[in-house]
């Protein structure tokens, strides 16, 4: 994957953090401006809070709102709440939001299956938390393209 875009920031909420992602992901001209409402919809409906630690979530919404593959991390200097994948009635916080985009309505399992594989290796989120963004891309980008 080639687009892949990394960035600190700071959210008051999960809509804060997703409206953050895919702003970037707009501009960037991977995702059609219909993507923002549409990840946001999909979340409250269908909620991605893994409770990893730190804690993940991976906000993405259905290829016709998408251009191209892309990927959006947002490591945030203070963790939101957003409800669990697992268990939607419950909250986890979240320090990494990887809002995904994908063209193709399967081209999402190989990169969730390479993201999944990194977040289940809670030594790399450890290491992903205080690393420069230069090198936070670096780690990102060999994850993804392996």
């Amino acid at each position: 994957m080639e687009n892949i875009f990394v960035m600190d920031g700071s959210a008051d909420s999960w809509e804060d953090a997703i409206q953050i992602c895919t702003e970037r992901l707009i501009e960037e001209g991977v995702v059609k401006p219909s993507f923002k409402e549409a990840c946001l919809k999909r979340e409250q409906a269908f909620p991605t809070g893994l409770p990893t630690a730190p804690g993940v979530a991976i906000p993405h919404a259905g290829n016709e709102h998408v251009y191209e593959n892309g990927i959006c991390l947002l490591r945030l200097k203070h963790p939101v709440l957003f409800q669990r994948l697992d268990v939607p009635e419950e909250t986890v916080p979240v320090n990494f939001v990887y809002n995904l985009a994908t063209s193709e309505s399967e081209g999402h399992i190989d990169i969730l299956k390479k993201l999944m594989e990194s977040i289940h290796s809670g030594q790399i989120l450890k290491d992903y938390m205080d690393v420069p963004l230069e090198q936070l891309y670096d780690m990102v980008y060999k994850q993804l393209n392996k």
